[in-house]
């Protein structure tokens, strides 16, 4: 349970950083703060977890998030740094540190890559239901996360997103034309349609899975 209330509550608050990012400068720097605690705690929290990934048996899911775990932390740990060299009002009492080109580049790099990692991460870890769901439940479902990542593809297209992960953008761009809300919507679709695909992949592969187990 507190797993799940922590991943909410950092995909919540990646939401917020990402929308006020190029608009609302202070709250941006105070929503990073609370992004990446929540990200140190989550991680905390998953200790034994990630001990029993490194030293269990390896397969498919268990590499993948021993993979998005360590990428998670050396993500924090990038935005952490440049955090502390760029920041104007939440760390503006510390004295100026040097290297504030590099940091602007990596906290750019480092915070659309968190996002994605952290999204697909908790679409890898949410339960496979064991039993069907009903067929007007299934419909439904469906036809929601289908809407949700159409609309998640559009963003990740309007928002330019493959520039920004592909590190070809160095300075990110903003649209006064949007407002923060409507910018929230398209990060929060980006990231439940990352989720969703990667659950999709999930369930796709249990099957072949069982199958491998079976011969």
């Amino acid at each position: 349970m507190l797993r799940r209330v922590s991943s909410v509550l950092i995909g919540t608050a990646l939401v917020c950083v990402m929308a006020t990012s190029l608009v609302a400068e202070v709250q941006h720097e105070y929503f990073g703060i609370a992004a990446v605690v929540l990200v140190c705690f989550h991680v905390i929290a998953e200790r034994k977890r990630l001990a029993a990934l490194v030293l269990g048996k390896k397969n498919a899911h268990a590499a993948l998030s021993l993979l998005l775990l360590v990428a998670l932390v050396a993500l924090v740990v990038g935005i952490g740094w440049s955090s502390l060299v760029l920041s104007k009002h939440a760390f503006g009492f510390l004295p100026a540190f040097p290297g504030a080109v590099l940091a602007r580049k990596v906290h750019l790099s480092c915070t659309y890559w968190l996002f994605m990692v952290a999204f697909a991460h908790a679409g890898l870890d949410i339960r496979v239901p064991r039993k069907k769901p009903s067929v007007p439940i299934a419909v439904v479902g469906v036809a929601a996360a289908a809407a949700v990542v159409a609309f998640g593809v559009w963003s990740f297209v309007d928002l330019n997103l493959v520039g920004y992960l592909s590190l070809s953008i160095d300075f990110a761009f903003a649209d006064i034309t949007k407002t923060i809300p409507f910018l929230a919507l398209q990060w929060a679709a980006i990231g439940l349609g990352v989720m969703a695909v990667v659950f999709a992949l999930r369930c796709a592969m249990r099957p072949l899975t069982r199958k491998k187990h079976d011969n």
